[in-house]
This record gives C-alpha cells, sequence and structure tokens, in this order.
C-alpha cells in the first residue's frame, strides 16, 4: 500500500475531509506512526503558539484525539464551529473522557452539519 502524505494532509486548509481522515487513520495504524506522531506534535505546537488558524487546530485536534491525547484534542476542537468532522471527533474525544452528554450535543451539531451541506 502506498504511504500517505501526512504532512500534506495536516497542512491543507479547510475541513478535513473522510478521505483525509481515513488516510490519517490508516497512517497512524501503520508503520507510519512514528512519522505522524511528529508530524501532529508539531502542528499542535504551532495552532497552541497561536499559529495556522481554525483549519489548522482542527487538524491538530483530530491529530491528536486519533494520538490518544484526548484532553489535547477537546481544547484544540472546542473552538471550531461549523466543521462536521472536527464535531464528530470532538464528540469522540469527549466520550473518551467520560463525558456523554456533552458527546452527545457535538454528534447532534455534527450531524446537523452534514444535514446543511447536503441541502446545499
Amino acid at each position: 500500500m502506498e504511504p500517505v502524505n501526512i504532512r500534506e494532509i495536516l497542512s491543507n486548509k479547510g475541513q478535513m475531509s473522510a478521505d483525509e481522515l481515513a488516510q490519517l487513520q490508516r497512517a497512524i495504524a501503520s508503520d507510519q506512526v512514528a512519522q505522524a506522531r511528529v508530524d501532529i506534535e508539531a502542528l499542535v505546537r504551532e495552532v497552541e503558539a497561536g499559529g495556522g488558524g481554525s483549519g489548522s487546530a482542527a487538524r491538530a485536534g483530530i491529530g491528536a484525539y486519533l494520538l490518544g491525547q484526548h484532553a489535547i484534542a477537546e481544547r484544540l476542537l472546542s473552538g471550531i464551529p461549523g466543521d462536521g468532522t472536527a464535531l464528530y471527533v470532538l464528540g469522540l474525544a469527549l466520550l473518551s473522557l467520560e463525558r456523554p452528554a456533552d458527546a452527545e450535543q457535538k454528534f447532534a451539531a455534527a450531524a446537523r452539519e452534514v444535514a446543511d451541506l447536503r441541502k446545499t
């Protein structure tokens, strides 16, 4: 299987697509995990230092979740409105942090975002 271009996925602007999320998951579940960790943690540091904007924050938060860094994911994704993928992953992070009521709200918000996209 062809290696995933992790840096490209993390540097893309805008909302993370389902395909990008699947590719990032595949990279983390493969022998690319060390490189994925380095790249994701670098993006997290950049975002926490005030760089990158909301698209980068969403991608850093999603990456943090995939690495099992659920509290970091929650912190980064909590400020991302209107991004269905980010809201969904935030819900997963909240479940991992044993906050099911909060997770339910984020899953509902993610579903509304997807429904709104289908209307356009």
